[in-house]
């Protein structure tokens, strides 16, 4: 396109408790640190430049300096997993440290309903323990009364309930969960719309640099949740960012270079953070997490590529790597190594119990997760996790279980393959210490191994409940849907053409 004019089972809780989970953690010498938990939307495994880069797919490359210098003073993990290949669950599991579905929660609907009120909050365990708490940027676990940010440990939020939204008009967006676009699906502060606002992406790092700066004049220590937009759809990106990608193509770009200006965005805003912690003299004060809710969503060799999963077998909505492994780098200096990098899995579930051990709190409840401060800082040289599950309600069939190097997982044989008449399923066991790209599937040659973790899967699934999208949640979100589409039959042209900025690439 030419340059534009303009612009688990009940063996795993014991594991857990075992390992120390609910029990107090001693205090963290010195001050209790500050937290900031940042997490992207869609992020590739290989769309940071400290992360594995394809070779064979040259528009993968990019660069995010400041997101690698997280990784440089600080520990890369390379076998992260978020808690599904889709962001809805996968946030929840973030924010509880516990499997979801243990709440009843296996897709996006049950954000109609939200996170059970009895179910604590990592938001709500710091703000008793005298945290100032809050969420900026993109909710989707709950658009009920009383389960909103402000309803569930956040004193203070900016952004979106929903799961997408324009990054130029504050009122265009997702209502609710899989409404299309629609005028009322607005940017909040707090509870109140917002009429005007910069490109999403640096409006909500200039809302947490407000926050970091109040609070750093009361001398409060703070939990900051920045989970930004990008680079999910719409592609959407300013021009000053696009520009350069465009002019290297002699005036024209594709899809890639939207998200990759997207990405730009985002490790600019990263960066105006770590500044400001350095400016303020809380640099060394602070532990920053950053993350992804999941896989790339787009990573294709018959199509340009979108987000971009580093070989990885693709993609978003999908329980194969590519869904499911994830960036995730903690940095907290004095207490972290520098520059390490760390090889056995983890998985988000481990953000609640790290955070609460740093914080010198107790979880309060069985958690799923573990604390990795000791494995990180090489004190506890085991791996943190035996076992690592997945998966969808058991009657969709689709489930991946991990322990050790295998890898044994049932879902969607190739989405490039998938017709409306047939979808293809395959069941694969993979070692994944020298197959993380899942290409030899070992299930004829070790039948035992197969039987032992779908064993595994099966006594898990045993101890979950139905969800909490009941046939009357579901129903009533249909109603709304058919409402909407005949209030506006082409809602999706919002999303596709948004604002000035939503350029189609080629």
């Amino acid at each position: 396109m030419s340059v534009p004019p303009r612009f688990l089972a009940a063996l795993v809780l014991i594991v857990v408790a075992s390992a120390g989970a609910t029990a107090a953690d001693p205090a963290p010498s010195g001050p209790r640190p500050n937290v900031i938990v940042i997490l992207a939307d869609d992020l590739g495994w290989g769309d940071l430049s400290c992360q594995p880069q394809d070779p064979a797919c040259p528009d993968s490359t990019l660069r995010t300096p400041n997101i690698d210098s997280l990784a440089a003073e600080g520990v890369r993990c390379t076998e992260a997993y978020a808690t599904c290949c889709v962001c809805t669950p996968s946030r929840v599991g973030l924010l509880t440290g516990r499997y979801q579905q243990r709440l009843g929660w296996y897709e996006f609907l049950e954000a109609q309903v939200g996170i059970p009120a009895g179910e604590t909050l990592l938001s709500e365990i710091l703000r008793s323990r005298g945290y100032a708490t809050a969420m900026i940027g993109k909710w989707h676990v709950g658009f009920a009364a009383g389960a909103r940010p402000l309803d569930r440990g956040f004193d203070r939020f900016y952004g979106i309930w929903g799961g997408q939204h324009d990054f130029f008009d504050p009122r265009l967006g997702d209502p609710t969960t899989g409404m299309p676009f629609d005028y009322d699906g607005h940017v909040l502060d707090q509870d109140e719309p917002v009429v005007a606002m910069d490109y999403l992406t640096d409006e909500l790092t200039t809302k947490s640099l407000e926050f970091i700066d109040a609070q750093a004049t009361t001398g409060r220590p703070f939990f900051l949740y920045l989970a930004y937009t990008a680079p999910h759809p719409p592609l959407q990106a300013t021009w000053e960012k696009l520009a350069p990608y465009a002019v290297a193509r002699g005036g024209r770009f594709n899809s890639r270079d939207i998200v990759r200006a997207m990405l730009d965005s985002l490790d600019a805003g990263v960066g105006r953070i770590l500044t400001r912690l350095m400016h303020l003299g809380i640099d060394r004060e602070t532990l920053v997490l950053f993350t992804s809710d999941n896989g790339g969503a787009e990573d294709r060799d018959s199509q340009p590529t979108v987000q971009h999963n580093g070989g990885l077998r693709p993609r978003k909505g999908f329980l194969w790597e590519g869904g499911i492994r994830v960036p995730f780098i903690l940095r907290w200096p004095g207490r972290l190594p520098e520059g390490a990098i760390y090889r056995q899995p983890v998985s988000q579930l481990d953000v609640f119990p790290t955070v609460a051990a740093a914080c010198g709190t107790a979880a309060g409840k069985p958690l799923d997760g573990i604390d990795l401060l000791p494995f990180l800082t090489h004190a506890d040289p085991a791996s943190p996790h035996d076992v690592l599950y997945w998966g969808f309600q058991q009657q969709t069939g689709r489930w991946a279980i991990r322990k050790g190097r295998w890898k044994l997982a049932r879902d969607i044989v190739d989405y490039k393959a998938v017709q409306p008449s047939r979808v293809d399923f395959e069941t694969g066991l993979y070692d994944l210490s020298d197959d993380p790209g899942e290409t030899c599937n070992l299930i004829a040659e070790r039948p035992d191994v197969a039987a032992e973790l779908t064993a595994l899967k099966d006594s898990w699934y045993a101890t979950l409940p139905a969800s909490i999208a009941t046939p009357e949640v579901r129903r009533a979100w249909q109603e709304e849907l058919t409402r909407r589409k005949e209030k506006l039959p082409d809602a999706h042209r919002l999303r596709r053409d948004g604002a000035p900025g939503h350029w189609q690439g080629e």
